[in-house]
């Protein structure tokens, strides 16, 4: 067998010297990371204000 390893966007069989199949499939994958931090970030931001929010009840009610 050849030797070879698969790209990281869609898993087809490349030579080892490259990371991606294409170029369409390469900006694929970078459009789907970005989405994916995105959405990491909305969902960290939310919990922030959900912890924020609840420690401000907290000193707000116990004085």
């Amino acid at each position: 067998m050849e030797a070879h390893k698969h790209c990281i966007g869609c898993g087809m069989n490349i030579p080892p010297s490259e990371i991606f199949c294409s170029q369409r499939c390469k900006d694929s994958f970078v459009k789907q990371r970005q989405k994916l931090r995105r959405f990491q970030r909305a969902v960290l931001i939310i919990l922030i204000i959900i912890f924020i929010s609840m420690f401000v009840m907290k000193i707000v009610k116990g004085v």
